[in-house]
């Protein structure tokens, strides 16, 4: 994880916490979320992009928003900015 976008105080952040957060952010972005889902999600508007939080693994989708067509970000969400998160993503996506 880059180290620039997590802060000290972040570290001690749960995975649970962290998730609230990014979707609450998403959400103010425009993102249309998905809260009350065993697995809770966020879709870009236009739907081309959804992200998956696992208890402790962001998963991401294109297109098909399946389980079986979502692959692992493998990024630690404690104290990442969401800017971070979209950026990885997107690298992801067009990889």
């Amino acid at each position: 994880m880059n180290t620039a976008t997590t802060t000290k105080a972040a570290k001690t952040e749960t995975f649970k916490a962290a998730q609230v957060r990014i979707l609450a952010e998403l959400g103010a972005q425009g993102w249309v979320v998905a809260r009350g889902l065993k697995v809770p999600h966020a879709t870009v508007p236009g739907g081309q992009l959804r992200l998956w939080f696992h208890p402790q693994a962001v998963y991401m989708t294109q297109g098909r928003h399946t389980g079986g067509d979502a692959r692992s970000l493998h990024v630690d969400v404690r104290g990442l900015m969401v800017d971070a998160l979209i950026a990885a993503a997107v690298s992801f996506a067009l990889a």
